[in-house]
């Protein structure tokens, strides 16, 4: 059911490394949000008498997760989606407004997987996108697909014992705030099939060992358990015309 799609941007919010200096020599590459659009300044009134000032906190920010803002075209028609929504709401949020990102045409959001680094900001990505719609006049309903086995809570063993990290949001706390949930745990396509969402990820190669040490509790239970293999990872995949194999799939397939 995949379509071929003409082409595809993918626009990084949130990343593990941010790099302001460098320049990039794939024409394919526009770098925004780094120190030579910075360095241009910020209309600001001071005491200087200059009409701009460079402001550090327009730099966009690295941080542990990953947020893309994805967007495929065939002929005209355009169709853009969320995958991830970083570790926290505050570095989504920086980097959405030091990149003038367009939130507004955002229409679903994918969640690679349940663990607090790529869910954190779900909540104030929702907001903000919604925001944004409304100043735009724009009533599409907002669509956020989910696993549906959330964990109680994930973490780590230590030799000291369990650490845990926060807890992801909640279906309650999504649809709270006027998101629709499709929970998928199968392949299946979104948005006229210009993306597919895999299913879970079966683990068939030597190398695909996990997350050590990776834990789940279960609340109903009171323990934690081994839960290395995060079975709930699902990823992204566009069919791209004239690329070199058939498929090609958007983000690392494995980022934890």
């Amino acid at each position: 059911m995949l379509v071929e799609v003409d082409a595809l941007e993918v626009q990084v919010i949130v990343d593990n490394e941010a790099d302001p200096m460098s320049t990039y020599t794939n024409a394919g590459v526009e770098v925004s949000g780094r120190m030579a659009d910075v360095a241009m300044g910020s209309a600001i009134a001071t005491d200087r008498g200059e009409a701009r000032e460079m402001r550090m906190e327009d730099i966009c920010c690295g941080a542990h997760g990953l947020s893309l803002l994805v967007t495929a075209t065939k002929g005209g028609v355009k169709h853009s989606m969320l995958f991830d929504t970083a570790p926290t709401e505050r570095a989504w949020e920086q980097n959405v407004r030091s990149l003038a990102a367009d939130i507004a045409k955002i229409e679903l959001i994918q969640l690679s997987h349940w663990h607090r680094d790529h869910s954190g900001g779900m909540l104030q990505a929702i907001r903000m996108i919604e925001e944004a719609k409304a100043e735009k006049g724009i009533s599409r309903e907002l669509v956020v697909d989910l696993h549906p086995a959330r964990p109680d809570y994930r973490g780590f063993m230590v030799p000291t014992g369990p650490v845990s990290m926060e807890a992801d949001p909640t279906f309650e706390e999504i649809e709270g705030l006027g998101a629709k949930i499709s929970k998928h745990a199968e392949t299946h396509t979104v948005l006229d099939d210009m993306f597919l969402v895999s299913g879970e990820i079966p683990r068939v190669t030597p190398y695909e060992v996990g997350l050590r040490r990776g834990i789940r509790f279960d609340k109903s239970k009171g323990v934690w358990g081994s839960d290395e293999m995060i079975a709930d990872e699902r990823f992204l995949m566009c069919n791209v015309k004239g690329t070199m194999s058939t498929m090609i799939e958007v983000q690392i397939l494995i980022v934890r």
